[in-house]
């Protein structure tokens, strides 16, 4: 092979672009967030599951899709949305069950429930704390990571365990699943199927 004088200012080109190309995607992705997917929460005081489609426990202002996710406020890393008080929206990783509670003014513990009015339901002989993950009993969740496609029952009633499992329980939505799979319009990245132009896009616009 005939060597060419051109031959090295070719490879160094080569490596310079790539050099550049390679700084460009680590600075648009350098501590990117891309934390986006769903579980399902009911809520049952006495018998009567809580209605959270209401707007006041609405989020529609998504996160500032920052470089620096600590720019996120507390709302925008778990929320409810477009009025299904049913599916939870999760934007940060190790979020809990009580910091979403808390975003819409409510609170729980293993022996109380606190409404977004300030009643207070403790645990006493007329009823108590229940709590059913994805079909088993468990301990107080408040602290407990909120996991893709969880579904979670609270309750505060006289029903035992058993009986909740078979009937309050079955009212849990069942929608994280298909909102996994979708755009959500509220995402900085227009849901789990956005593309790298999407995110780059978004990221100029500063979104």
């Amino acid at each position: 092979m005939k060597y060419s004088p051109r031959s090295p200012f070719i490879l160094i080109t080569i490596g310079l672009i790539f050099a550049l190309l390679w700084g460009v995607l680590v600075l648009l992705f350098d501590g990117q967030d891309e934390v986006h997917y769903h579980a399902n929460i009911a809520v049952f005081i006495n018998g009567e599951k809580v209605n959270f489609d209401n707007p006041k426990y609405m989020e529609e202002e998504t996160s500032k899709c920052s470089i620096d996710p600590m720019k996120q406020q507390p709302i925008d890393r778990v929320h409810f949305h477009e009025n299904d008080g049913n599916l939870v929206h999760v934007h940060s990783a190790g979020v809990a069950y009580g910091h979403l509670m808390s975003n819409i003014g409510w609170s729980f513990g293993k022996d109380y429930l606190i409404d977004d009015t300030g009643k207070m339901y403790t645990n006493s002989a007329s009823g108590s704390m229940h709590f059913i993950l994805n079909g088993k009993s468990i301990d107080n969740p408040f602290n407990r990571a909120i996991s893709s496609e969880d579904r979670l029952l609270i309750d505060y009633g006289s029903l035992t365990d058993e009986v909740l499992e078979k009937t309050e329980f079955t009212q849990v939505a069942t929608t994280a699943h298909k909102a996994n799979t979708e755009d959500d319009p509220n995402s900085c990245y227009g849901g789990v199927s956005s593309n790298i132009l999407d995110i780059i896009r978004n990221k100029i616009l500063g979104r």
